[in-house]
């Protein structure tokens, strides 16, 4: 193992050095600054595009791989002469990070390279796979991240033993570091946001087992609940976890059986795997019996292949189950490989590469927009006929926000494109409270203009006519089309409420706290009930005496009692033409969210595809609240 610790350093080194920065100007450690490009891509959200993943030449990265799982190398040697086996592992521990309840995890970002996730016990020894993948991440440059080379090699090494394969999203986009698996655990964050008292009794987002200082595990304690060998409470802890992956019990038992016929465990040194990357990373898990390599190797503490054909697709795993019909397994295990490996990434539209299938249930695809185009103008219009306005301004601003900020960057999942604030479970999420009313008052427009307009480019418009008067005009992209069903938002009612800072610190869309103090202030009906402008509000919530902060509901008091919100109300309160701008760059930011055209660009990149809204000839809006 020496060579290899001299060597897998360097190599390592210099594949970052050749990875593109996501973001020019993201600070390490900071979710907001260095997700926009995941968030929302695009020239006219200034962020840069994505790693070139359409110069990626599929085939010959695929011919590599094939070439690399038939030359074991001394550094360490392939079981049954191919690493083919090793490589579904470490696709299957880069993905099976995903947890459905916040959407962190999985294998975009790549993040399995860096800590605390290089360092989980589950992970032992994965550090040599992505060693052997480093010649060809070098090789085939940055166009190729080290998100898509993990899935592809396994994904690939499935196939290459016979098994049953539905395609390949590529479209990965690295992280610069582990910033973004922090509140996996273990780390403070983890400790902090999910505390997990009991070892092995954890409860969601965490899986069944403890994430501690002492055993960092992604699924299941092999020696059973608690360390206890209790097949029924084992049983419990499996559909568990893998309920939190987004796995119904088909799927699940497919996975389970499907992926153990492939391999085997390493465990005949008694003595152990050695430090973890974090302690040691110039020689991480060296093993501590002999050689540490091949019949030396420590990874479980478990000896021995799962089958007696650990290098050809088959169905011996089960005893029982699937026995009689291995097409079903086939058929099930394709669906719920591909769905483990790719839900992280979204929707179907970020995926890439000459293997995508189909859109699969699991990404909640949607209907094809209206093929006659609306005149967005002649809807504005419509939208402020009369003395009053169809809809008070307070009203559309927080619809159109409460279908936006559905979108959560860990996962890509939400946005109001679908416009499934029509349906169950979002329109009963607490903080959309009066959407149905709101929507309902727009029936008249929708009416009007028919198939043409769908109903998400209603709530965003209707909410861009409402905080117009705010930011000024602002670019408006159309284009959206309706869900048939809340299918997707069950799982997307934010963890927290405005009444917490963490709201607007870490808020799901990825927008900084700055931006959504911004556009929440210019949607809340709490901050609407005040009857102040912008900077009227922000002053007054600044600095208002204890009697007025007693009085405050709890989402405007936090503002106030936190330094940085406060802060920032202060800096738009004292200049206002900065607020403008900032709310004038973020609300459309906001309405975007979830649109993608490929990995990390929207159809709104095109400039052709926006309309300055309200139009230069038109009446300036209403900024009634009532």
């Amino acid at each position: 193992m020496q060579a290899a610790a001299s060597t897998a350093p360097a190599i390592l080194a210099a594949a970052r050095r050749h990875a593109p920065a996501r973001k020019r100007g993201c600070r390490q450690r900071s979710r907001a600054a260095c997700v926009v490009i995941r968030a929302a891509p695009g020239p006219l959200f200034d962020v840069t595009a994505a790693p070139g993943a359409g110069r990626v030449d599929w085939h010959a990265v695929k011919s590599d791989l094939l070439d690399l799982f038939s030359r074991s190398q001394s550094v360490w040697p392939a079981d049954y002469g191919t690493y083919a086996p090793f490589f579904v592992r470490l696709a299957w521990h880069n993905s099976g990070s995903y947890r459905v309840a916040d959407g962190r995890g999985g294998a975009e970002g790549g993040r399995q390279r860096f800590d605390p996730e290089r360092s989980w016990q589950d992970n032992t020894n994965l550090d040599k796979a992505r060693n052997l993948l480093a010649p060809l991440k070098l090789k085939h440059g940055p166009a190729l991240s080290w998100g898509d080379l993990f899935i592809l090699s396994g994904t690939v090494a499935i196939e290459a033993m016979g098994g049953p394969v539905l395609g390949f999203c590529g479209g990965r986009i690295d992280d610069q570091d582990g910033s973004d698996s922090l509140a996996l655990g273990p780390s403070p964050e983890q400790r902090s946001f999910h505390p997990c008292p009991v070892n092995g009794n954890c409860t969601p987002p965490l899986g069944a087992v403890a994430v501690g200082e002492t055993k960092s595990l992604i699924y299941v304690d092999p020696e059973g609940h608690m360390g206890v060998p209790d097949p029924v409470r084992s049983a419990a802890d499996v559909r568990w976890t893998f309920a939190g992956m987004a796995m119904n019990d088909t799927e699940t038992v497919a996975l389970i059986g499907g992926g153990h016929a492939f391999g085997k465990t390493h465990g005949a040194c008694p003595a152990g795997a050695g430090a973890l990357p974090r302690d040691d990373p110039a020689n991480p898990w060296p093993g501590l019996c002999g050689s540490g390599r091949a019949a030396d190797a420590f990874t479980s503490g478990i000896e021995g292949p799962w089958t007696t054909r650990p290098t050809r697709w088959d169905n011996e795993y089960f005893h029982n189950a699937f026995a009689s019909s291995p097409a079903a397994l086939d058929s099930a295990f394709a669906a719920a490989w591909y769905k483990l490996v790719t839900r992280d990434m979204g929707p179907h539209a970020r995926c890439v590469g000459p293997w995508v299938p189909p859109p699969q249930p699991f990404q909640f695809p949607l209907p094809k927009p209206p093929p006659e185009p609306v005149d967005y103008a002649e809807v504005w219009a419509a939208l402020h006929k009369g003395a009053d306005p169809l809809l008070p301004a307070a009203d559309a601003a927080a619809l159109a926000y409460g279908c936006a900020a559905s979108y959560r960057y860990t996962d890509n999942q939400g946005g109001c494109d679908g416009a499934r604030i029509r349906f169950s479970p979002e329109v009963d999420f607490p903080a959309n409270a009066g959407a149905l009313e709101a929507i309902g008052k727009l029936r008249g427009v929708k009416k009007a203009f028919g198939a043409r307009l769908s109903w998400a480019d209603l709530i965003t418009l209707a909410g861009h006519a409402a905080v117009a008067p705010h930011s000024g005009p602002m670019p408006f992209c159309g284009g959206r089309t309706d869900a048939t069903d809340g299918a997707g938002s069950r799982w997307l009612q934010p963890l927290s409420a405005p009444s917490s800072a963490a709201y607007f610190k870490e808020h799901p869309t990825g927008l900084t706290a700055r931006e959504v103090l911004a556009v929440w202030a210019a949607a809340s009906r709490a901050v609407a009930a005040t009857r102040r402008p912008p900077a009227d509000f922000f002053r007054w919530v600044a600095l208002a005496t204890p009697t007025e902060v007693a009085e405050m509901p709890a989402d405007l008091r936090v503002v106030h009692d936190d330094a940085e919100l406060r802060e920032a109300a202060l800096d738009f309160a004292s200049d206002p033409a900065a607020h403008k701008a900032l709310l004038a760059k973020a609300w459309p930011r906001l309405m975007s969210l979830g649109r993608f055209d490929g990995p990390a660009s929207s159809p709104c990149d095109d400039p052709a595809a926006t309309l300055m809204l309200p139009p230069t000839d038109a009446p300036a809006p209403r900024a009634s609240s009532h």
